[in-house]
C-alpha cells in the first residue's frame, strides 16, 4: 500500500486487473479514521488515509462502512490510535471484541442525531459503495452484556409490540433477547413509529440514499480533498463527466467557517443538493463558507445538464415488483411530472420521489395508481397520484413518461393513464360496483351515491381526457359524467367528494353538478385519501368570468365612444355600502344585463350557504363565532399584510406608474393599516360559522340555460386539508366573488387604446362597484336574518376583512409573478382602508 501498489501475494490469491472475478474491495483503513476524527475535530487522518490508498482494478468497487458487520474494526490503525479508540468509544472493557469495538452506531455516537447524520453523509459521499447495518437506519442500541458479537445481533426492532414485533414466539424462545435499555428498546426505537414521522432518522436515511442515487458521481466519480487552513472542516470534490460536486463538512462541535480554493471553478454558483438553494456564485480568490456544529453540505458545482428525449428504464421483472427498476423508475418521473399542467410545486426543486404504493387496477394490464412522495429542499412533502399503465405503442406523445427495456429484450413505453381509454372506464367501473382494488401497503374502493345509477344511465361511455387541465385531470364520459381524479391526495376526505355528496343526496341543492360517486384508497394504518370523485357532466355556455368579460367590452366600448368625462363615473366604494341601493341611470344603461346576472349569482351564493347552514352531520354542521375563532381571523389577515408590507419595500423600485403611487401610498400608512383590522376581534360578533366554496370566483360557476352552475368545492389548493374543512363565514366567499370582479374588468380595460386612460380607469371603477353591490344585494335577498351577523357593523368588519385578506394574498402572488397586475389587488386594499 505505500507503494500504491498490490503486493505480489494479493494479485496471486484474487488474480490480475483483467480478472472480472475480483470486483470488491473493503476500505477497512477509512472507517476507524472517521471516528477519530469526529473525535478529536481533526480531519487530518482521513485526508492521509485517503490519499495512502491504492488504486483498485478498474473494473473493481470500494465497499465502505461505518461499522463492519459485528464491530468498529481496528486492525489497521497504529497501537496509539487504538489505545484512542477504546478511550474514547469503548470505555467499559465488555465493549472490546478482538481487535474492535462491538457497538451499534447510535451508542458509539452518544445518540446524538447530528453526528450521525455527519457521519452518514461523509460516508455516502466516498468513492465506493456504501454498507449499511441493520438497525443503525433507525438509531438501535446493543446490549454489550451478551457473548462475543451477540451484542449488536439482537433482533430488529420492527414495532413498540411483544418481542419488537421481530417474532410472535415466547420471549425466552427467542435465539438473541429484545434490547430492554429504556433509551434504545422497541419502545422509544422501533421502525413503525419513525414511519409515522417524516422528521425521523428513517425517513432522513430514505430521503440522503434517494437523493444519492440521483447522483452517480458518488459511486463513480474520482476524489480530490482540498486543503483548508481550518482543518476542523473537511472538504472534497467528487467529480466525472457529468457532474462535480463539492461536499464539506464540519466534524467540530461549533459553528466553524472556511475558506476553499475554488479558483478552477470560477463563475459557477454552488447548489446545495439537498434544498436545491443557490449559494454565491464562485469568484476570484477564496470561496468562504459558516458551518454549523456538525453541520454539511453537499453543492453541486456542475453547469446544469440538458435532458435530452425521454429516459430508458431497465426492467429484470415485473416493473412493481422490481425494486432496482423502481428506484430508477423514482429517479425519472421527477423530470416526467414537473412540467405537468396540474404538478403545483414547480417553483420548488424535486429533492426526490419515492412510491409509497401502488394499486394495482384490476383488469387492465401494466395499469397502476402510483402514490408518489416528493420531497423538497425546503418545506413539506407532497403526496401525488400518477396513474400510469405499460403499453405497446403511443397515440398521445404528451402522455409518455418513460421507456421501459426488459431484460428479455422487449420494449414498453409507460404513459399518464389518464389519457389511456381503458384504464380510465375500468375506474369508472370500480366506483359503479363498489368494487376494491390491491395494493401493496392498502386497498382502494369504489363509493357510489343515490344519484349514481340516474347518472350513469344505459349504453356505453367512451372517455375522453378534458384539455383544460387545472390542479387536477378530468376525464370526461361522453355527456353524462366527468371523472376528476386528485393530483395531490392528502390524508383525509377531499371537501370536493364531501360537500358535492352532501349538496347532491342531503340538501339536493339544484345548481351545482349532481356527485355521483368516488374512488377512495386506505392504507395499512388507516389513513384516508380521497382519489377521485364522479360528478354529473353538464352541458353550458361558458364560466361566469367569459359571461361578464363579454358585457365588459361591449360596455368599455360605448364609454369610450361617449362623451362623458372622468367624474360621470365617480362613485363612492365600498360596494356593501351601496347595497340596498337602487343603481343609477347611467349603469342601468350601459351596463346591459350585468346587474341583473350578479343579482342572480348573489342569490344563487347565498342559497348554497343556505344549504350548508342547515347540515346535521357533526362534520358539517355550522358553529357559533367564538373570540378565540375572531382573534384567528384578525391574526391571519395581520399577517398576510405584514408581508404585503415587507415585500412592497423590497420590490418598491420595480413598481411603475399606478403600481408605484399605490405602494407608495400603501407604505406610508405603515402599522396603522391594522387599525381597519381591529373591529373584527375587539366587537362581540354573534353569528355563526359554517363549510363554505372556499376558492369562490367567476371561474368557479358555470352559466347554464341563463342560471349558475357552482363548482369546485375542493377549496384553495395552497392549503392543507384540515384547513380547507374549517368552518368559515360565509362572508369569505362573498369577498372572493367581489374581488373576481375587480380582476375581471382588468383584461377587458387592458384590451381598449389607453389614450383616454383617466376616463376608462374610472369607468372600470365604477363598473367593479355597482356590479359588486348587486351581487350584494342579491345575496341579502335570499340569505334573510340567518348567514349574516347580527348588526350591520359586524357584517361591514367581517366582510372588510376577508377583502383585505384576500387583496393582500393577490398582491403577494402578483409582486412575485405578474408585477404587471399589482396594481389592481394593492387599489383594493386602499379602497378598503379609506
Amino acid at each position: 500500500a505505500e507503494a500504491n501498489q498490490w503486493p505480489e501475494d494479493v494479485v496471486e490469491y484474487f488474480g490480475s486487473d483483467d480478472d472480472p472475478e475480483f470486483h470488491m474491495c473493503f476500505n477497512f483503513p477509512v472507517m476507524p479514521r472517521l471516528y477519530m476524527s469526529l473525535k478529536k475535530e481533526d480531519t487530518t487522518s482521513i485526508r492521509e488515509i485517503m490519499g495512502r490508498l491504492p488504486a483498485i482494478p478498474k473494473f473493481g468497487q470500494w465497499a465502505t462502512f461505518l461499522r463492519n458487520h459485528d464491530e468498529l474494526t481496528l486492525e489497521m490503525v497504529t497501537d496509539d490510535e487504538r489505545s484512542f479508540m477504546y478511550a474514547a468509544y469503548a470505555p467499559d472493557t465488555r465493549m472490546k471484541i478482538n481487535v474492535g469495538i462491538r457497538r451499534r452506531l447510535a451508542p458509539l455516537l452518544d445518540n446524538d442525531r447530528r453526528r450521525i447524520e455527519l457521519l452518514n453523509t461523509v460516508l455516502l459521499a466516498l468513492p465506493g459503495s456504501p454498507i449499511l447495518y441493520y438497525g443503525d437506519e433507525i438509531g438501535m442500541g446493543d446490549n454489550f452484556w451478551l457473548e462475543d458479537r451477540d451484542g449488536v445481533r439482537t433482533p430488529m426492532q420492527w414495532s413498540g409490540e411483544a418481542n419488537a414485533g421481530f417474532s410472535t414466539a415466547a420471549a425466552e424462545q427467542l435465539y438473541l433477547p429484545v434490547i430492554s435499555d429504556p433509551q434504545y428498546g422497541p419502545g422509544a426505537v422501533n421502525v413503525a413509529a419513525q414511519e409515522g414521522n417524516p422528521s425521523s432518522l428513517l425517513w432522513w436515511m430514505r430521503r440522503i440514499l434517494a437523493l444519492r442515487q440521483e447522483h452517480p458521481v458518488f459511486g463513480r466519480g474520482s476524489i480530490t480533498f482540498l486543503s483548508p487552513e481550518n482543518s476542523r472542516v473537511l472538504a472534497y470534490i467528487r467529480a466525472d463527466s457529468n457532474e462535480t460536486v463539492l461536499v464539506v463538512a464540519n466534524l467540530s462541535r461549533t459553528v466553524q467557517s472556511a475558506e476553499l480554493d475554488l479558483s478552477s471553478f470560477q463563475g459557477r454558483t454552488p447548489v446545495d443538493l439537498f434544498g436545491a438553494s443557490a449559494l454565491s456564485p464562485i469568484d476570484v480568490g477564496a470561496y468562504s463558507l459558516t458551518l454549523a456544529p456538525y453541520g454539511f453540505y453537499w453543492l453541486s458545482l456542475a453547469q446544469p445538464s440538458v435532458s435530452s428525449g425521454v429516459p430508458v428504464v431497465e426492467i429484470d421483472t415485473v416493473l412493481y415488483d422490481d425494486p432496482r427498476a423502481m428506484q430508477r423508475l423514482e429517479r425519472v418521473l421527477p423530470s416526467a411530472i414537473s412540467g405537468r399542467r396540474w404538478f403545483g410545486a414547480k417553483s420548488r426543486a424535486i429533492q426526490s420521489l419515492a412510491v409509497i404504493d401502488a394499486v394495482k387496477v384490476v383488469g387492465v394490464r401494466g395499469a397502476r395508481l402510483l402514490l408518489a412522495e416528493i420531497n423538497y429542499g425546503e418545506g413539506e412533502p407532497d403526496t401525488y397520484l400518477l396513474p400510469v399503465r405499460e403499453v405497446d405503442s403511443v397515440t398521445d406523445p404528451t402522455s409518455v413518461l418513460a421507456k421501459l427495456r426488459f431484460v428479455d429484450g422487449s420494449r414498453a413505453t409507460l404513459i399518464d393513464a389518464c389519457h389511456d381509454a381503458e384504464t380510465m372506464s375500468a375506474l369508472l367501473e370500480v366506483i359503479a360496483r363498489g368494487d376494491v382494488l390491491p395494493a401493496r401497503d392498502g386497498t382502494a374502493h369504489g363509493v357510489r351515491t343515490d344519484a349514481f345509477a340516474a347518472l350513469r344511465g344505459e349504453g356505453p361511455l367512451v372517455p375522453a381526457l378534458w384539455r383544460r387541465e387545472g390542479s387536477n385531470s378530468s376525464i370526461a364520459f361522453g355527456d353524462r359524467l366527468m371523472l376528476k381524479l386528485f393530483r395531490r391526495p392528502s390524508i383525509g376526505i377531499n371537501p370536493d367528494w364531501e360537500l358535492g355528496r352532501f349538496l347532491t343526496d342531503a340538501a339536493h341543492f339544484a345548481n351545482v353538478p349532481r356527485t355521483a360517486g368516488a374512488l377512495e384508497y386506505v392504507d395499512s394504518r388507516g389513513h384516508a385519501r380521497t382519489l377521485g370523485l364522479v360528478q354529473e357532466l353538464l352541458t353550458n355556455d361558458g364560466d361566469a368570468r367569459q359571461l361578464f368579460m363579454t358585457g365588459l367590452r361591449q360596455y368599455f366600448g360605448d364609454v369610450t365612444t361617449s362623451h362623458l368625462g372622468p367624474d360621470a363615473f365617480a362613485v363612492h366604494r365600498p360596494e356593501w355600502s351601496l347595497a340596498r341601493t337602487e343603481a343609477p341611470d347611467l349603469a342601468r344603461r350601459l351596463f346591459g344585463k350585468a346587474l341583473e346576472q350578479a343579482r342572480l349569482l348573489g342569490r344563487r351564493t347565498a342559497e348554497m350557504h343556505l344549504a350548508f347552514a342547515a347540515a346535521e352531520d357533526p362534520s358539517l354542521a355550522p358553529m357559533s363565532f367564538t373570540p378565540h375563532y375572531q382573534r384567528s381571523l384578525y391574526q391571519s389577515t395581520r399577517q398576510q399584510l405584514r408581508q404585503v408590507l415587507a415585500l412592497l419595500e423590497r420590490r418598491r423600485h420595480l413598481l411603475e406608474d399606478g403600481a408605484g403611487v399605490n405602494a407608495d401610498q400603501l407604505l406610508a400608512k405603515g402599522a396603522s393599516i391594522f387599525e381597519r383590522l381591529s373591529p373584527v376581534k375587539d366587537m362581540r360578533i354573534h353569528a355563526r360559522r359554517m363549510r363554505v366554496h372556499g376558492d369562490y370566483h367567476l371561474e368557479q360557476v358555470l352559466v347554464r340555460n341563463g342560471d349558475f352552475i357552482i363548482l369546485d368545492f375542493e377549496g384553495e389548493p395552497s392549503k392543507s386539508l384540515s384547513e380547507r374543512r374549517i368552518r368559515l363565514s360565509p362572508l369569505k366567499d362573498v369577498a372572493g366573488m367581489l374581488r373576481s370582479f375587480d380582476y375581471a374588468a382588468r383584461p377587458a380595460l387592458d384590451e381598449l387604446p389607453h389614450a383616454e386612460g383617466g376616463r376608462q380607469a374610472a369607468a372600470c371603477t365604477y363598473w367593479v362597484t355597482w356590479v359588486g353591490a348587486a351581487f350584494i344585494d342579491g345575496y341579502l335577498d335570499a340569505a334573510g336574518g340567518v348567514l349574516l351577523p347580527e348588526g350591520r357593523e359586524a357584517s361591514e368588519a367581517l366582510l372588510r376583512n376577508f377583502l383585505l385578506e384576500k387583496a393582500a394574498y393577490e398582491v403577494l402572488y402578483e409582486l412575485n409573478n405578474r408585477p404587471g397586475w399589482v396594481d389592481i389587488p394593492l387599489r383594493g386594499i386602499i379602497d378598503q382602508l379609506a
